[in-house]
């Protein structure tokens, strides 16, 4: 199947920064990815998509619903808490998801939880795939996260940036797009340093280029522009353009997968998608 997208929103993008998930941004990200659906991009008529969200914030539903973690709290949470919060939450983030887009769009949406484990076999990668190309054919979105309940390494680094573009690879999809608290990649910490310039276009994601990304400075979320750099790494090598672009710019991801230049542009480094060997690219560490 052609014409997929696979679009990553974090937790920071999905609370803008607050304590709790913000429904605007959930509605206003339901109505983007219902535009590509139909083929409906900004002011024109483009090739009708199907789109993949991979989402986190699991663990910030479950915080906002038990009421007894505060967000400030985060970093110094142990693994079994966080496990914990994200079994409360994401059935309530499940539930946010469905009645917005089935109420507003008329959309299907469906829960995919998945762990880097089931990348590792030929047999689970093709069950994965053919489950996502399934509800894809039937005009329904898949909504992924990591199963935090059983798995620990989105908890303690890649704030799902990593499986969306394992994600991307496994479908074969034409874009990867990373909605961030953060305009794009700069050459130094904007927050830091006022000197700092936003690059529009990564022809190639080196040693360079990944010591301009940094560490996380996020609030909620775990993952920073470091592992979004890393994704953007994967999906490149597999043949999937990358942009990371600030969510909270209007239209956002319309006007990404428009072709406007928005955020970074990471272009691919090999011709034509093909399977990558995560494990040997790089992790987020």
């Amino acid at each position: 199947m052609d014409n997929i997208i696979v679009v990553k929103v974090g937790t920071s993008t999905l609370t803008r920064g607050q304590k709790q998930i913000n429904r605007v941004v959930v509605g206003d990200l339901a109505r983007q990815i219902a535009a590509i659906q139909r083929g409906e991009v900004l002011e024109g008529e483009s090739q009708p998509r199907q789109v993949i969200l991979v989402s986190s914030a699991a663990i910030a539903m479950g915080r906002e619903k038990l009421g007894r973690f505060p967000v400030e709290s985060n970093s110094g949470e142990s693994v079994i808490t966080k496990q914990m919060l994200a079994a409360i939450g994401q059935p309530q983030l499940m539930q946010l998801y469905q009645e917005v887009f089935a109420a507003h769009y008329d959309v299907l949406t469906a829960q995919a939880l998945l762990t880097y484990s089931d990348f590792s076999t030929p047999e689970r990668r093709a069950n994965a795939r053919n489950t996502l190309l399934g509800l894809l054919s039937h005009n329904i979105v898949p909504i992924i996260n990591e199963n935090d309940v059983v798995a620990t390494e989105e908890i303690k680094f890649g704030d799902n940036d990593r499986l969306s573009a394992m994600v991307a690879e496994l479908v074969g999809a034409e874009f990867l797009v990373v909605l961030s608290d953060i305009e794009g990649l700069y050459t130094a910490n904007p927050r830091l340093n006022p000197e700092a310039r936003m690059l529009a276009e990564v022809e190639r994601v080196d040693e360079q280029i990944l010591a301009m990304a940094g560490g996380s400075v996020g609030g909620q979320g775990t993952g920073g522009m470091l592992s979004k750099v890393l994704a953007a790494k994967l999906a490149t090598k597999a043949g999937i353009t990358t942009i990371v672009v600030n969510g909270q710019t209007p239209d956002a991801l319309l006007r990404a997968v428009a072709g406007e230049k928005l955020g970074t542009r990471f272009l691919v480094e090999t011709s034509k998608p093909g399977e990558v060997d995560f494990d040997k690219i790089g992790n987020v560490v």
